[in-house]
């Protein structure tokens, strides 16, 4: 029962642990407040992943797409940004308006965990956002000019009539400006790893066989190393007739077996 609590309290840590690093919380800011749900279903698309806590490598050109089967057709689409350094550029021609702190809950550490794991020094981080205008049907393309590299970007869409933020993007869908993608081994290199691995094991496997071969055989000095006879009498106590005869025969075989091994190794 002890060990059944352990593990679900340790299941729900990790659990929490997984949602803060993904599923982010909205926060007001400028003239948008936030709506009493905002799914993270705004995620970008850009040239591969990072491996870091923001998941998405982009360029200079990238796309947004909307999870689920709501319509956005006719929201606003807000980017939003957060530069190691000076926030500069636009997006779309919309120049970014600067924000005190970054609007999305649970973002600023994995905002900042990136640009470390990335090497992206951040020496005075700055915020902002540009309303890029009303979402048309399907992806919204969105192309970054004069932004700084390491610059990260999350996406939300917001009611134009209400500036209710309706939709947020979640840490693992957000993307850095500039980054390189993240690295998997090729093909190659597995089937070099994966051949060098099963020699080994051939060699191993022969070196068994060999020391069970010759078992007697001493490997530094090539002397024959006779059997512990009298441990041998030993098990034989207590036996069966039949089990005597059956131990007799095999000490005999071994007997054979160590002979041979010794013309072996003075043949050598």
């Amino acid at each position: 029962m002890r060990a059944f609590r352990i593990c679900s309290i340790s299941l729900a840590i990790f659990l929490m642990a997984v949602l803060s690093a993904t599923a982010n919380t909205c926060n007001s800011f400028a003239s948008f407040t936030c709506s009493k749900s905002t799914p993270n279903v705004v995620h970008l698309v850009g040239t591969g992943a990072t491996g870091q806590s923001v998941g998405i490598v982009l360029g200079n050109t990238f796309n947004v797409t909307f999870m689920g089967n709501k319509s956005f057709v006719g929201d606003d689409l807000i980017i939003l940004a957060a530069a190691p350094n000076a926030l500069t550029g636009s997006v779309n021609g919309v120049s970014f308006t600067s924000l005190s702190s970054f609007p999305e809950g649970s973002a600023i550490g994995a905002i900042q965990s990136t640009w470390t794991g990335m090497g992206t020094q951040f020496n005075s981080p700055s915020f902002g956002y540009a309303n890029v205008g009303t979402i048309g049907s399907g992806t919204v393309s969105i192309s970054a000019s004069g932004v700084a590299a390491g610059t990260i970007f999350y996406a939300e869409v917001v009611n134009p009539t209400t500036g209710k933020v309706l939709y947020i993007t979640p840490n693992s869908e957000a993307g850095i400006l500039g980054g390189s993608a993240a690295t998997t081994p090729e093909p190659a290199s597995l089937t070099l790893l994966g051949t060098g691995l099963i020699a080994l094991a051939g060699a191993v496997r022969r070196k068994m066989n060999k020391d069970e071969r010759c078992p007697s055989i001493s490997l530094s000095t090539g002397v024959p190393l006779l059997p512990d006879f009298g441990r041998i009498g030993d098990l034989l106590v207590g036996f069966s007739r039949s089990r005597e005869l059956r131990l007799s025969s095999a000490a005999s075989s071994l007997g054979l077996q160590r002979s041979a091994c010794h013309e072996i190794v003075h043949s050598r």
